[in-house]
């Protein structure tokens, strides 16, 4: 892709009928000369336009046409409402099933809070994330990680969790934590990418350290198999 155009949707471009959205932005403002749509794509003001009206319109402003049809897998449907729902339950596996790949998300290293040393379980913290980024659910998820500087290394397997740590009292604002299983988490502002390849469990409270060291050593074992089954 070498441009994309985004357009405000305000309440004022909500009342464009489907006429002018071809006529005026499509064909006028960006001169366009093909179109490709999804087998279910409504546009225009109360989604009035379909693709009998595009067909229409491919003659009288002469532009080419095409319409894709549905992709499914197995019996469902695919979407990007779906995937986008199926992350936010964190039922990463099926998104990854979906997309043809894991969904990611890219950050840097930053600081925290320790608590993962203090554990015996040193972490990534995952921070720079862009907000308008899919994050699934708040839980403990196996993931792989790739540094992406020139360093590398990448597709280290790794536990993660992404969420408000509320054994700590940590507050309302969400986090991702990393423990790489098999080298140290190391270099402060380093760029990643951490891709959630299989949900482990939800966020719980603990009432004391050693049941959460208790219940991390299980997630570890079992992000461990998890990520050995895909090799």
């Amino acid at each position: 892709m070498d441009a994309l155009v985004e357009h405000p949707f305000t309440a004022e471009f909500a009342q464009t009928s489907s006429l002018d959205f071809v006529r005026r932005d499509l064909v006028g403002h960006l001169g366009m000369r093909h179109l490709i749509v999804g087998y279910d794509h409504r546009f225009g003001r109360n989604r009035e336009g379909n693709f009998a009206q595009l067909q229409e319109y491919s003659h009288v402003f002469d532009f080419g046409l095409e319409q894709v049809e549905a992709v499914s897998a197995g019996a469902q449907v695919l979407s990007s409402t779906k995937i986008r729902a199926a992350v936010a339950e964190g039922r990463v596996g099926e998104a990854a099933v979906a997309l043809g790949r894991s969904h990611f998300v890219r950050g840097e290293v930053v600081s925290g809070r320790g608590i993962g040393r203090g554990l015996g379980y040193r972490t990534a913290n995952v921070g720079g994330i862009h907000p308008d980024k899919a994050m699934p659910s708040f839980g403990v998820y196996a993931v792989e990680l790739d540094f992406c500087d020139a360093e590398g290394p990448r597709g280290l397997a790794g536990v993660a969790n992404y969420g408000v740590r509320p054994s700590f009292g940590s507050g309302a604002d969400p986090v991702l934590e990393v423990h790489l299983l098999d080298v140290e988490a190391q270099g402060y502002g380093r760029p990643v990418e951490v891709r959630f390849i299989d949900f482990i469990r939800a966020e719980q409270t603990f009432e004391t350290p050693e049941a959460l060291k208790a219940q991390i050593a299980r997630d570890v074992e079992r992000a461990r198999a998890t990520l050995a089954s895909r090799c």
